[in-house]
């Protein structure tokens, strides 16, 4: 029993020391690297309550996101500057890029339209590319976004600036050259993924001595007329583009992995 009470006691009074000889130290609400490297100034202004603060919103790319989020925007946003940049010459994203024989879309055209902007007029199941990229052209021309998006402009550099707390962008003018910057508190990636095309792994693939185009980025001069042809996948691409140069080349082989399964554009 004596033992029991010396633990207890000598519990108790390596508490109090352990309290007494190391306090906790004093909380800190801040992040010492940030508030060691303000580069802005700081200012505080009085605004009635309820007043939303200007905001800047730069979006990457006019394809089918960018425009939505245009739309969106105008149509939602309340003092918000918003402007759009986009590396191509005109609107559309992949629908302006894609240019291949057959290109069109692999989803029911009615499914392939914005809610707030439907197309009754589609011309087939699976509408052709320059059917949709004009489509897109018209729901610009529609909600007057045309305004607001910088084509022709390449964004090479983005960079968070924690004291600002602003994104720094480096901008390239394609037509121009020049490189000038621009800033924003919101940064919206709408590039999309399939301008990131790429070869496959086959080997021996780049030693081949004939003309070598890959879909995603088609050569409009080509003539591949009574030419020996192969193209290999048969994705959304490789089935739309075998019926039309079917007619126009001497022999054309088509090399697939698995089969896939195929709707008639009715």
């Amino acid at each position: 029993m004596h033992n029991k009470q010396h633990v207890v006691g000598h519990s108790r009074r390596s508490l109090t020391t352990h309290a007494v000889t190391k306090p906790r130290p004093p909380q800190t609400h801040f992040r010492p690297e940030v508030s060691q490297n303000v580069t802005c100034d700081s200012t505080t202004e009085e605004h009635p309550l309820g007043t939303m603060r200007p905001v800047k919103v730069i979006s990457i790319g006019a394809g089918v996101s960018g425009i939505n989020m245009a739309r969106a925007l105008k149509r939602h946003g309340t003092n918000i500057e918003h402007v759009v940049y986009d590396k191509n010459p005109e609107i559309g994203g992949t629908w302006f890029e894609n240019c291949y024989p057959g290109c069109a879309s692999d989803d029911p055209s009615h499914n392939y339209q914005f809610s707030h902007t439907p197309n009754p007029a589609w011309s087939s199941l699976f509408a052709p590319g320059v059917e949709i990229q004009n489509y897109l052209l018209d729901v610009c021309s529609k909600y007057g976004l045309k305004d607001r998006i910088r084509l022709s402009h390449r964004i090479i550099r983005a960079e968070w600036n924690e004291g600002c707390a602003e994104w720094v962008l480096s901008i390239k003018n394609e037509v121009t050259g020049v490189v000038f910057e621009d800033r924003c508190h919101f940064l919206l990636n709408s590039g999309g993924m399939f301008n990131n095309w790429k070869w496959p792994d086959i080997k021996g693939l780049h030693s081949f001595k004939g003309d070598l185009v890959h879909t995603a980025k088609w050569q409009k001069d080509i003539d591949l007329k009574d030419k020996r042809v192969a193209v290999i996948g048969n994705g959304a691409s490789g089935v739309q583009i075998v019926p039309v140069l079917q007619q126009e080349v001497a022999k054309l082989s088509h090399f697939v992995r698995t089969k896939t399964w195929i709707s008639p554009n009715s």
